[in-house]
């Protein structure tokens, strides 16, 4: 056996196979020395909770428990954000150094970033021109919402760090919430 190369292929083989479902299961995030896949998996009764960036635990159980109504989370997830903001021409003079395009099935290139999408268009005389527009759904708290409870349905993950509610979730002054206060 253990002069046999094709034995080895196999165990490679089935090596890299375990690997691949591990990634899969974890995600793309970065592993740390202390890692613990028992751990940092979703737990075995099927929950994953959010991280508690320090003072956030009184709104994260808050979360949690619309979560838990079957009612508010199907009306939340279902809810089509695209209709309600759609993406608008706007004027950029910075237009053109972002990524490079990718180019769609219809034949316009397109590039995307978090709010914005990049599109070349043809005019009527062929002459090609670059479109920037931008949608404003993604800066919503309904969008962090979905988010959250979406990695919270069907992530493998134990916790889910809600970086965009975070963000997008805003005091009656409209500044960022602060989490090293209670909120």
């Amino acid at each position: 056996c253990k002069d046999n190369p094709i034995v080895w292929y196999d165990v490679l083989s089935y090596l890299q196979q375990l690997h691949e479902e591990f990634v899969e299961q974890v995600g793309d995030r970065k592993i740390g020395w202390n890692f613990n896949p028992n751990f940092e998996a979703r737990s075995q009764i099927g929950y994953s909770g959010l991280y508690n960036y320090g003072c956030t635990c009184y709104c994260n159980a808050s979360m949690q428990q619309l979560y838990a109504n079957p009612m508010v989370r199907k009306i939340l997830l279902g809810m089509d954000l695209r209709k309600k903001f759609p993406y608008e021409e706007i004027q950029d003079e910075h237009s053109n150094q972002s990524q490079p395009p990718q180019t769609t099935s219809g034949g316009t290139e397109k590039q995307h970033d978090a709010s914005n999408s990049i599109e070349e268009e043809s005019d009527s005389t062929g002459e090609k021109k670059k479109v920037k527009k931008r949608s404003k759904m993604r800066s919503t708290v309904v969008y962090a919402l979905q988010e959250m409870f979406t990695a919270l349905q069907y992530s493998n993950r134990r916790t889910y760090v809600p970086n965009t509610f975070r963000q997008n979730y805003r005091t009656s002054e409209g500044n960022e919430i602060d989490v090293h206060e209670q909120v």
